[in-house]
């Protein structure tokens, strides 16, 4: 049987893989995957007919798969070291992977332990070999090995068989292709960050060397707010808030400081002194019928205008309004009621949007009094200002 694998002709076998065919071809060093009618198959797939490209880590696709690879790797290595730690990709980091972990305190050596291990890994090629299993199947494994996340994920997933992928004794769920083996992802490097650490992947420019991590204080605060607030609604994983799911008043409790968003009453048409507290002119001889008029608008000649923003009659409320840093007094869980002190908008009955404050909430210090340190001059002579209550 005739192919064509990366434009030439290859002779192949009918069992053979595109493996064997770029192994033919002289072509198989860096090759991660093969794209077939745009569609990304495994190296390990039977070649037919057609042509073939073969995906290396210069090809986007072929980065995609590389990462998937060294995920595997990466869990691979903790499951062998620490198999108590629980370990999350969290979000993509310039040219690496943000990773967080539980249930270890992450250090130095630690992580260069991980990283030691990733290295035995991918020197002894092991390779990755596709399991089809069922979901009652995959629920069990995982189960079994205590990655709840895992068996939340799949409950949901609308599928009764999924792709999982076994390499050195372990079983993950993954999207996508896989490489032919742990030898195909030599190139990397772990960074401890924060709370967590960065693998970095190869240089796209020259994958024979791993990307310099090069800091990103802002986007890492952007990571920071959201795990903030996933903390807040007790959101770990994307299995932990479905579609029905409720979100409970005890989410907040009493002494929070919340800012509160609704659209405000209706007022329908008003004039320029009720909308905006413009000034009314006085009614006394000459003001004529004009008194709660909005007045001059601007000069004729010069700008011959009126600039945007200034103040008239017209729809006042129904829009939205954000009253900032009210006080929690009370959370019933019971009932799902929140009592705030202060103004909150719209009418009664209205929908409103209840947030933490965006404020920073400084506290206040306790009330002057007298001093009741005897070097100050409050503390010896009472009748002083300063000692006067």
């Amino acid at each position: 049987m005739r192919i064509r694998l990366n434009d030439i002709p290859v002779e192949i076998a009918e069992n053979e893989s595109y493996f064997d065919a770029a192994v033919r071809l002289n072509q198989a060093e860096g090759a991660l995957a093969v794209m077939v009618k745009g569609e990304t198959l495994s190296l390990n797939a039977p070649a037919s007919h057609g042509d073939a490209v073969l995906l290396t880590y210069r090809d986007e696709e072929g980065r995609r798969v590389y990462e998937r690879s060294l995920r595997f790797v990466m869990l691979l290595a903790f499951e062998t070291l620490y198999p108590q730690a629980r370990v999350r990709c969290e979000n993509s980091l310039g040219n690496g992977v943000y990773v967080t972990v539980r249930g270890l305190k992450l250090t130095a050596d630690v992580l260069s332990a991980v990283e030691a291990k990733m290295r035995e890994i991918t020197q002894a090629n092991l390779p990755f070999t596709l399991v089809p299993t069922s979901r009652s199947a995959a629920i069990r494994y995982f189960a079994g090995r205590g990655d709840d996340d895992k068996v939340k994920l799949l409950k949901y997933r609308p599928y009764e068989h999924f792709r999982m992928y076994e390499c050195g004794g372990m079983m993950e769920y993954f999207y996508g292709e896989m490489a032919r083996g742990t030898g195909d992802v030599r190139v990397f490097s772990l960074t401890l960050l924060d709370s967590g650490f960065v693998f970095m992947l190869p240089d796209p420019a020259n994958p024979a060397v791993p990307s310099p991590y090069k800091p990103m204080p802002k986007l890492l605060s952007t990571y920071r707010e959201s795990a903030r607030w996933l903390e807040i609604l007790a959101v770990e994983n994307a299995a932990d808030l479905n579609v029905g799911d409720e979100v409970k008043v005890d989410t907040f409790a009493e002494g929070d400081h919340v800012d509160v968003t609704g659209i405000s009453k209706g007022k329908g048409y008003a004039g320029v002194v009720k909308r905006h507290g413009a000034h009314r002119l006085k009614e006394s001889h000459g003001t004529g019928p004009v008194h709660r008029h909005a007045g001059s608008m601007g000069s004729g000649t010069d700008p011959s205008r009126i600039f945007k923003g200034k103040i008239g009659a017209g729809h006042m409320g129904a829009e939205q309004v954000t009253v900032m840093n009210l006080d929690v007094v009370k959370v019933d869980s019971e009932l799902g009621i929140i009592a705030v002190r202060g103004a909150v908008p719209g009418p009664k009955g209205g929908l409103v949007f209840v947030r933490n404050t965006a404020k920073t909430i400084i506290e206040k210090k306790g009330a002057a009094g007298i001093s009741a340190n005897p070097q100050k001059a409050s503390g010896r002579n009472p009748q002083k200002a300063s000692a006067r209550k």
